[in-house]
């Protein structure tokens, strides 16, 4: 008698690994046999080059973000107050097309900070005690003590 051959074995469809429980169910379908290994590594590379370009997506949009901040930070730090008609943007060519102004404005904000502080130091006045209440107040009424006149009434 000749030995048989196993049934051919369906190949279930593998997970796509998006996180560590899915990768590590696949693993699991590879160790069961249920799943060819080739195509399970197949199936984590590509998941893991979609996570990789999703990452430096997220990097660059978070990089535009901060330099969007940076522009509007420095803009609002040197006091220049921006009006913008009809619900504009923020115009990022600002900085470099007008430069003198934005020194300016940044000198004249370091001038007035610098005389706040010394004008504050030279104002602030020495500590002094806290002050008591010096007004007398009027001595409460005497009291009077009902027991020694009612002995006293007695005794007459």
């Amino acid at each position: 008698m000749c030995p048989l051959t196993p049934p051919p074995v369906i190949q279930a469809k593998p997970l796509t690994p998006t996180n560590t429980r899915t990768l590590q169910a696949l693993d699991r379908t590879v160790r069961r046999g249920e799943i060819d290994g080739k195509v399970a590594f197949m199936k984590t590379k590509r998941a893991l080059e979609r996570s990789f370009a999703d990452e430096v997506l997220l990097q660059e949009s978070q990089r535009r973000e901060r330099a969007a901040e940076a522009l509007d930070r420095e803009v609002d730090s040197i006091g220049k107050q921006t009006r913008y008609p009809n619900g504009k943007v923020f115009d990022p060519d600002f900085p470099s097309e007008h430069p003198e102004e934005l020194e300016e404005m940044r000198q004249r904000e370091e001038r007035s900070k610098r005389r706040k502080t010394a004008g504050a130091k030279k104002k602030a006045p020495a500590k002094q005690p806290a002050r008591r209440n010096t007004k007398k107040r009027p001595s409460p009424p005497p009291v009077r003590n009902i027991r020694s006149t009612a002995v006293l009434d007695l005794e007459e």
